[in-house]
This record gives structure tokens, sequence and C-alpha cells, in this order.
């Protein structure tokens, strides 16, 4: 927990920032609105700081507003998983043809599970969950499918921080026993569901992806609860998403490069080291 209280200001700039990302680098005032919440008056005098930074500018065409090229330089330091994707992708491109049903790639972030590749888009089934989107462990496939594999140290740390969560997808994690024995039916079967406990219209599983003993990534499908039974779902998807991710960790076992992995409490555990 932080010993401050947040600066809001910059809290509703880098919402902004992120609306103009999901909206695909190119957005108006009202639609930034309708994404954040934050007032029209505030959107625009948030863009005009942003403006004035180098991250924004004004589109006069389209009276839209739209991400500089100096928004890059953001994410020059965030390379942690790029060695990561640059394995998975081919495997994930050619999975996602024959599932037919999007796909996400995650990994865990402070408190909660980050999407780092995606195969949706867009207004893709009214799901707008993009590439830097954050979700909740507890409640979601592969937030649960990581926990479940993480060594018990990080499980325990990740437990304590989201029994303190006010999220109230995170309130499983307030008794632990239920918590525990649910990790525990997820090792033993080795992967993770999820039935329309965080979108009532879907389901999903998951898998883990691991490297030197450790859990580096979870990777899943969803499909829309009408469309699919839970069971129906495991039968029919559940050894195809199994191989790919045999292909990803083979594919990272014979990597020669190097990624750190983050642990719970802030620090890295070396994971690709050859």
């Amino acid at each position: 927990m932080s010993s401050y209280a947040p600066v809001t200001a910059l809290v509703r700039g880098l919402d902004v920032l992120h609306a103009l990302n999901t909206l695909g680098g190119d957005g108006g005032v009202g639609a930034i609105h309708e994404m954040t919440g934050i007032p029209k008056p505030t959107v625009v005098r948030i863009l005009e700081t942003l403006i004035y930074a180098g991250f924004v500018s004004r589109i006069s065409a389209t009276k839209s507003y739209g991400l500089t090229a100096k928004c890059m330089a953001l994410s020059n330091g965030f390379d942690t998983y790029d060695y990561l994707l640059r394995q998975a992708a081919p495997i994930l491109d050619v999975l996602r043809g024959r599932l037919v049903w999007p796909s996400d790639l995650a990994v865990f972030d402070s408190n909660a599970m980050v999407i780092i590749e995606t195969s949706r888009r867009i207004g893709t089934l009214s799901f707008n969950r993009t590439v830097g989107s954050r979700v909740p462990v507890m409640a979601t496939a592969i937030g649960r499918c990581f926990l479940a594999f993480a060594d018990s140290d990080t499980r325990r740390r990740i437990l304590a921080d989201l029994a303190v969560s006010d999220n109230p997808y995170d309130a499983l994690a307030r008794t632990p026993d239920q918590a525990n024995k649910l990790l525990d039916t997820i090792r033993e079967r080795g992967f993770a569901t999820s039935d329309q406990e965080y979108m009532s219209s879907t389901r999903a599983i998951a898998f883990p992806i691991f490297f030197n003993g450790q859990v580096l990534a979870t990777v899943n499908v969803f499909v829309i609860a009408d469309a699919m039974g839970l069971d129906q779902l495991i039968d029919r998807y559940s050894p195809i998403l199994r191989g790919a991710v045999d292909e990803i960790e083979n594919a990272l076992a014979g990597a020669k490069s190097g990624i750190t992995v983050p642990t719970a409490d802030g620090g890295a555990a070396m994971g690709i080291s050859h």
C-alpha cells in the first residue's frame, strides 16, 4: 500500500493517455469522456496539458486528438517480456487460427494481470480489452492460473496483498482457506477456468507458461457463455491450448537471450538466461 495519497491530476492524465491508446491513438473528447468517466472540461484541460508536454497533438481536420511519437519513449525501459513475445507471437498466430475464439497472453504485475498480447480487436464481441489492460487476479482464468502455479512464497505474498484490496473481484483472497482450495484444484487439474465470474457473458480456460520452473505468463481462450458450456470448452480447446503452451515453452528453452521475471515483492528472478 502507498504511504501517500495519489496525485489525482496525474492519474487522470494517465487515464486519458490510456484511453487514447485504446482508441487506436486517435479520439475525441466525447469518446475519452465515455471511456474514463472524466468530465469533458477536465478532459480538455488534460489534453491541452499533454499537447504542451508533447505527448498529444490536435487533429484539426477531425476535431480529435492523437498520440505523438514521444509516447513511444515511455516504453523504452519496459523490455522485460520482449523476448517472450517474439518467441510466442508466431505460435499464438497459429493458435488463434485454430481456436477461432479470442485469446490473451498475460503476465502478473503488482496486483493484477496485464495483457501483453491479444487477438481481440476494438469492438470484437463488445469486449475492448487491449494490450496493457489490467484485469483482476482472483476472478479471471489467467489470474487464477498464474497464482495457482506461482511458487508458495510468491503466492502467499500476492494473496496477502489482494486481501487488503478494495476491488470486489479480489474478495476471495480475504478467505484464504477457500482461495487455497481453489488454487489446489487448479494445480491438480493443470489449468484454470472462469465461468461468468468476471464477465457475466463469458467463460474461459487458461494454461501457465513455465521457464526454469517458474510460471512466466498465462494464455487463455474465452467464449461466449451462450455459445458453449464450460465442459464443452474444456474438452474442445484445452488440448489445443496445451499444445501451444508446449511449443512456447520449447521455444523459450532454446532461446539465447535473457528475460527478467518480476516477483510479487517488486524484486526480480532470472528466467531465460543462456
